[in-house]
């Protein structure tokens, strides 16, 4: 029994996308990608329009397999333009960042926070040496994302990193040094 596909002649063995098939076929891949291809380069780059000590209202948290709780905030303000954090309890910092670009379209990002070495201990849990959150925003829009030093696993000195990322390009960094008092 002979299977027939599209651009195949099932009783002459044609190859497979040949002829108009190959075009049919290429349009089709491109129809099918250009949507995803457009978005990415509609991203042109991130600028972090503030960095430092903030303040927000916790609208639900959960605690993540990891050991890391995952919040969401509003009413998020920027108390402190500074890139040097003291360890104290309930120190919330971090960026908030606004997408530029040329469409207005809603695109895929991912924003990154990587930990002092040895990373983050949660009890019973390996280290964790960065945390990524996914997520789509709307080009032309700022964003925010933050880290509250609620926990003593989490009160590491040093060199933390904030990016956002658009699949492999980073599109903005910043760094913070945290301190003991």
């Amino acid at each position: 029994m002979a299977l027939a596909l599209p651009g195949r002649n099932a009783t002459q063995g044609a190859p497979l996308f040949g002829g108009r098939g190959l075009a049919a076929a290429l349009a089709l891949v491109l129809m099918l990608a250009a949507p995803r291809l457009l978005l990415a380069q509609d991203l042109k780059s991130v600028e972090i329009v503030g960095a430092g000590i903030f303040t927000s209202d916790t609208e639900q948290s959960q605690r993540a397999a990891n050991g890391i709780e995952v919040a969401t905030s509003s009413n998020i303000r920027l108390a402190v333009a500074t890139t040097t954090i003291p360890i104290q309890q309930g120190v919330e910092f971090g960026i908030s960042f606004r997408l530029a670009g040329t469409s207005g379209a809603t695109v895929p990002i991912r924003t990154t926070i990587v930990f002092p070495s040895p990373g983050l201990m949660p009890p019973g849990k390996p280290a964790v040496r960065q945390s990524d959150i996914d997520e789509t925003r709307k080009i032309g829009t700022t964003g925010y994302r933050g880290f509250s030093l609620d926990e003593p696993f989490e009160k590491v000195p040093g060199v933390w990193i904030f990016q956002v990322w658009s699949g492999n390009r980073k599109l903005a960094e910043q760094s913070f040094t945290v301190v003991a008092r």
